[in-house]
């Protein structure tokens, strides 16, 4: 029995841990930190395509808005080979991107890092997987239908859906084609 409160009760009650125990604690988190860390490399990829996907999707929906709001057709660039997109106005458009009296909303954005265009396919069949297309958004902001295909460099797939009329943008996290897309 101690006989002062500052005497331990027993011969281990004031000893704390030793340096054996504290190295074997931090080894096990070093090891979970590492299968954390290795498995955040195998998610990444994905998320950069589901931005990538995302991102066109909002680039669409302005090419939509800015063609009503300026009652004037807008135009939307895909560069396929260089990864990037862009708005120009059709009186301004340019080879390398918008002009320099565009807004600058209308600035050229680039696909991430790892990313890249599959193809572009127009619902009324035509597929482009290299060079440049033009989608050319009515005063009305309609356009033309199309797909966008996204792809990374682990092989998954994005599909932005660009519906005539409706005015509706759709993504579907895998490759879909034409015949998903309209129901034939």
């Amino acid at each position: 029995m101690p006989t002062s409160p500052t005497e331990p009760a027993g011969p281990r009650a004031s000893r704390g841990f030793t340096l054996l125990e504290i190295l074997l604690v931090l080894g096990v988190l070093a090891l979970i930190a590492s299968v954390v860390v290795a498995r955040l490399d195998l998610v990444t990829p994905t998320y950069r395509l589901r931005a990538a996907a995302r991102d066109l999707a909002e680039t669409v929906a302005q090419a939509r808005s800015e063609s009503i709001a300026r009652a004037q057709a807008v135009e939307l660039h895909y560069d396929l080979a260089a990864g990037k997109y862009w708005l120009s106005l059709p009186a301004e458009a340019g080879a390398d991107g918008p002009s320099q009296q565009a807004p600058s909303s209308f600035r050229p954005r680039a696909l991430p890092e790892g990313v890249r265009f599959a193809d572009c396919t127009f619902f009324r069949g035509e597929a482009t997987r290299s060079g440049a297309v033009t989608v050319l958004f009515s005063f009305l902001g309609a356009c033309e239908g199309h797909l966008v295909h996204l792809a990374d460099e682990a092989g998954n797939a994005f599909t932005v859906e660009v519906l005539p009329l409706a005015l509706q943008v759709n993504l579907y996290n895998s490759r879909w084609e034409l015949a998903d897309a309209t129901g034939q």
